[in-house]
């Protein structure tokens, strides 16, 4: 039997027309992680059957995959889990400069968000599973490493399928550095552009779409999956100095957060990859300050993104690639 290192795998992803009628793979996402494992619900017959023995039979219930994943935030790849974790995107791009397009990611208010068919290729296996919806993505920005994702999904059976990766390098899916990475927070976002960049050693947050899957009488398999409620909330850690942060914290004094990462080349005459995400208004829910004798003090900030009637919405997100086309 061929053994094989994790390493050999490759994770595709392609985001369906219809939720749960499989599409061939669009993309190829690199990843330092990933697992797509079955997900199979048993039920069990412990019936007396005149012997002391507690089971006599079982069957298969609900068929489901999840597939989990981590690895790094790049300028082309993630959009397709942008997409998944919002639920729209900018149907036709907007071209910004030539060779340069502005993806506009924003939050879908209904509960059928869209759907995706994963892919796994290794050395020895092709499989697919579709109707996968995203549970939950992360995205996080410490000092000394690359941006990083991480991401989960839930959906229908695996089964069998071929799958060639082909990746996309260079400019064309950059890494997102945190060299790169500026942070800014302010009364609003209308007031974020005008703000200062606060020095931050780490920041990172979390989409939570909240999945359940629908099944019914008469089939082992999903009939629809469905995202419920929307949330996102994070943290990020500063030196300590003033007590600016904490006093924003203590009279519950609401916050828009703008985080922006951009790339390393040009990609147009003026212009480079780039991932902007602002939180319209967010409530500082936790502060804490350092207490090691012998370390600078730090503060380590909890925010929840709440929804802002003003600009009717909790966040949003853009995403300035090469990509001329729409997600």
């Amino acid at each position: 039997m061929t053994q094989e290192i994790v390493r050999l795998q490759s994770l595709g992803i392609g985001l369906e027309s219809t939720a749960g009628t499989a599409v061939a793979a669009a993309f190829s996402i690199p990843v330092e992680s990933f697992n797509l494992m079955p997900v199979v619900d048993k039920k069990e017959d412990t019936s007396g059957f005149g012997v002391i023995d507690e089971q006599v039979d079982s069957h298969i219930v609900r068929e489901q995959s999840k597939l989990s994943a981590e690895g790094i935030a790049r300028s082309q790849s993630l959009g397709y889990l942008l997409k998944m974790a919002l639920g729209t995107a900018s149907g036709t791009p907007t071209t910004v400069e030539t060779g340069v397009y502005l993806h506009a990611f924003t939050r879908l208010n209904t509960n059928a968000h869209p759907t995706a068919t994963v892919y796994r290729n290794s050395a020895t296996q092709d499989e697919r599973a579709p109707f996968h919806a995203l549970e939950t993505l992360e995205i996080d920005a410490q000092v000394g490493e690359y941006v990083k994702f991480k991401v989960e999904t839930k959906g229908g059976k695996i089964e069998s399928a071929t799958y060639s990766p082909s990746y996309s390098t260079g400019t064309a899916d950059e890494q997102f550095k945190t060299v790169k990475c500026v942070v800014k927070i302010a009364a609003d976002i209308a007031s974020l552009g005008a703000a200062s960049a606060i020095e931050l050693t780490g920041i990172k947050f979390t989409i939570k779409k909240n999945v359940k899957g629908v099944f019914v009488l008469g089939a082992k398999t999903l009939v629809a999956n469905h995202n419920q409620q929307f949330g996102v909330a994070g943290d990020f850690t500063a030196m300590y100095a003033l007590n600016t942060v904490r006093d924003l914290f203590t009279a519950n004094t609401k916050q828009a957060i703008q985080i922006t990462i951009t790339g390393d080349t040009l990609i147009g005459a003026t212009k480079y990859n780039e991932l902007i995400v602002q939180l319209a208004q967010c409530e500082l829910e936790t502060w804490d300050r350092s207490s090691d004798n012998n370390a600078l003090m730090t503060q380590e900030v909890g925010f929840i993104g709440e929804y802002n009637f003003t600009n009717t919405q909790t966040m949003n997100i853009s995403l300035q690639n090469v990509k001329s086309a729409g997600y």
